[in-house]
């Protein structure tokens, strides 16, 4: 395997730990084991007429090291089993204590690809066996196969099922979620770009686009997954009603109604068989709404409660372990009025829901309110999201915390909403250059995550990228962008990824005109926008670049074509449960440079291991991105405190737990820690897990502070002025506006706005 290929592998692997471990800093009562009394305590989103009181937290997770499965069986007793079945374990109190004994896996490895167990009437479990199907299992180990007629005669058919869930409802009936993986081949080509794809089973007929031309009507194998959640009769093992309402979740548990449990926007919820969504827990409070967590299964407790399994990072032993949280009203909890706080951000954020998991591990007693503006059923645009945001502070109306990012924050601290943080935020471990510029005139706004616009390529080709007008000029008297097909089916069913000779690469690339605006953005935008005044002079360069470079690589008549520019990679943490699914995205440039299209890629950096692999291609160095002003850098998730605020002090504890370790040693997706211990700690922690993945590997040897020695000026974020100048910009790209037509048309606009907002 070639170098650059073993590393691009290795980072993969390493990305999703370190995105995952942001759970293994979560919930307080993580690293113990059951028995563990100390409520961790939430409202429930609908208190179920309740009255007084609210639900608690408890951790009862039995002494596995590792991944468990669990079971509430019908009279309360909690069952739970190890890996491969080779334990069992089972409570009688409801978690309080565990009594441990030989599972039917103790002495064989047969059970080790089991996911999950139900229980059936008369004690034996019920489990699905690869490539064998579903199959009893007694108390003793042995098995005795369990007919399922969908799932046998896939497996028949060489389909792989993977049984996610299963949950017996009562003595007649088994309710089962499972994803089946299939092939299918290529049938016959359509205009050389369509090709009707079908399986043996009609139903899985489907459309796949190509990029390529498939030859001879021949073509290969196709890949295809289906998922399906269905209630079987025990007896026989039919399929009896299968839960079409379930298509858009993921269920992790059920009631004997067919209602199944999910999460939605990290709450969990009901979701009844006519697609009602009954709200019960708020997972702002709870471990299975923790960033990054991933919440496996979900079961209620006879006489009300639930317990739920969540897989958590160990950050210490760098491992994924699980969690058993139980769920309890508790008539006596109380909320100390001193720590009732409600926190505002225009979008979802994990560093704050990091923040939120780890001051209530400190203030088990504080109640907490996440408002996000553009959740997914606001319906409303960033613009009246923040209008909305100014009525609320001028009425005196508002959030105890604003998470600033995309507001006017200047104008907020220039009007007197926001509190000085100097007497009650430590900022001595941060970064002090990037904290200069908000504690100049008193220290409102910290930012408490930041990016780096950046390029990489060789010595050579970074000396085009000088500056800003030296690499635009690069770009247009460069190669054009060469045309590379994402894949092309041929008879023998072979394809080739990348590789355009030297000679012929293009100098940058980019997957679209929104990836070309933002990185110029970043870089630029505070040189034309500043000291609430518009530039027009550095505003028409900015356009002039732009409608250049993206005339050179046509642009303006593309919507991000996939096949086109190579598309783009995503890496993943968390997943189907509670966590925040932060997305880790290599863009088309990127992902151009990494296949050898281009000489350089332009990106915005926020990750330190996704910067290893892309300086693995010809000796490749990093650099900042040239831009008009010097040292750009994006200030990210940046908060203040509201002047109006009647908990100014807990606010400030909670500002401090967003810069503690616990919270700024992990990525959480949102771009590096603002705390320069935090950035030591990811490079020391991918180093370790480099030396265990290949002892051949050099350690990555990244001066990242060099970098950030050299930043000076914070890019401009604010969403008004952003979508402003889009709009014009996207209309230059297309040809509908001059540069000059772009100029006079963001002056009109914007001066009107921040005549408004002064």
């Amino acid at each position: 395997m070639k170098r650059g290929t073993k590393w691009l592998l290795c980072a993969g692997v390493m990305l999703l730990w370190l995105l995952a471990s942001a759970c293994g800093s979560g919930n307080g009562n993580g690293d113990t084991q059951g028995g563990e009394d100390t409520p961790h305590g939430g409202n429930a989103a609908t208190p179920m007429g309740m009255g007084t009181g609210r639900y608690v937290e408890l951790n009862i997770t039995p002494p596995i090291h590792g991944r468990l499965m669990h079971i509430v069986a019908p009279d309360g007793t909690l069952l739970a089993f190890d890996e491969g079945l080779r334990n069992r374990y089972g409570s009688t109190d409801r978690g309080i204590t565990w009594v441990q004994s030989p599972g039917p896996g103790a002495g064989t490895e047969r059970f080790m690809d089991v996911q999950s167990v139900g229980l059936l009437p008369g004690g034996n479990l019920l489990v699905y066996l690869r490539e064998e199907g579903m199959a009893t299992v007694a108390p003793d180990g042995t098995t005795a196969h369990f007919p399922v007629p969908e799932i046998d005669a896939g497996i028949a058919d060489g389909d792989e099922f993977i049984l996610s869930f299963i949950q017996v409802l009562d003595d007649e009936r088994v309710l089962l979620t499972y994803r089946v993986d299939w092939f299918a081949r290529f049938m016959r080509e359509n205009d050389g770009e369509f090709v009707q794809i079908t399986g043996e089973n009609e139903t899985r007929t489907t459309q796949v686009r190509v990029g390529g031309t498939v030859t001879g009507g021949a073509g290969g194998m196709v890949f295809g997954m289906g998922d399906v959640t269905a209630i079987h009769d025990i007896a026989t093992g039919q399929e009896l009603t299968r839960l079409s309402h379930t298509d858009a979740i993921t269920p992790m548990g059920a009631n004997a109604n067919g209602d199944v449990y999910t999460l939605m926007a990290h709450n969990l919820v009901r979701f009844g068989v006519e697609g009602e969504v009954y709200t019960l827990l708020n997972g702002t409070a709870f471990a299975f709404g923790a960033p990054l967590g991933n919440t496996v299964a979900v079961s209620s407790l006879p006489g009300g409660g639930f317990v739920a399994h969540v897989m958590k990072a160990d950050v210490d032993e760098m491992a994924l372990v699980s969690r058993l949280f139980k769920y309890i009203w508790d008539e006596n909890a109380t909320v100390d009025p001193d720590k009732i706080l409600t926190i505002w951000s225009l979008e979802d954020n994990a560093v704050v829901r990091a923040a939120i998991t780890e001051i209530w591990r400190l203030h088990p007693e504080a109640d907490i309110t996440l408002e996000i503006a553009l959740s997914g059923d606001a319906g409303i645009s960033a613009t009246d999201a923040i209008r909305t945001l100014n009525t609320r502070l001028l009425s005196g109306r508002g959030p105890d915390i604003i998470i600033l990012d995309g507001t006017p924050m200047e104008s907020y601290a220039q009007r007197g909403m926001l509190l000085n943080l100097s007497p009650g935020v430590d900022t001595t471990g941060m970064y002090q250059n990037l904290l200069a510029t908000y504690a100049a005139q008193g220290m409102y706004i910290v930012p408490t995550q930041f990016t780096i616009p950046m390029i990489v390529g060789t010595e050579a080709h970074l000396r085009y990228a000088a500056t800003f007008h030296a690499l635009v000029d690069a770009i247009v008297n460069g190669n054009p962008m060469p045309v590379m097909e994402a894949f092309t089916a041929t008879a023998g069913g072979a394809f080739t990824l990348g590789g355009t000779p030297e000679a012929q690469r293009a100098m940058l690339g980019f997957t679209d005109l929104d990836e070309l605006f933002h990185i110029l953005w970043l870089a630029n935008a505070s040189a034309f926008i500043y000291d609430n005044r518009l530039d027009s002079a550095v505003l028409g360069e900015f356009f002039a670049a732009l409608h250049a470079i993206s005339d050179k690589y046509g642009l303006g008549q593309s919507a991000g074509d996939m096949m086109h520019s190579g598309g783009v990679f995503m890496a993943t943490a968390g997943g189907g449960g509670g966590g925040v699914n932060r997305v880790s995205m290599v863009g088309g440039s990127l992902m151009q440079y990494m296949l050898q299209n281009t000489h350089l890629a332009a990106f915005e950096a926020g990750n330190i291991m996704l910067l290893r692999p892309f300086m693995q291609r010809d000796d490749s160095q990093l650099a900042l991105f040239p831009g008009l002003v010097p040292g750009a850098w994006v200030p990210s998730t940046l908060v203040g405190v509201s002047a109006d605020t009647r908990v100014a002090d807990f606010a400030m504890a909670f500002v401090n737990a967003m810069l503690s370790m616990e919270v700024q040693r992990v990525n959480h997706g949102e771009g590096f820690p603002i705390i320069r211990e935090a950035v030591a700690w990811q490079l020391e922690q991918i180093n370790e897990q480099l030396a265990e993945m290949d002892g051949d590997l050099p350690p990555f040897e990244l001066d990242l502070d060099a970098f950030i020695a050299q930043l000076q000026t914070p890019s401009l974020i604010e969403a008004t002025l952003r979508e402003m100048v889009w709009q014009s910009a996207e209309r230059l790209a297309q040809g509908r506006l001059s540069v000059e037509g772009a100029v006079a048309e963001v002056e009109q606009n914007i001066r009107n706005y921040l005549a408004e907002r002064s």
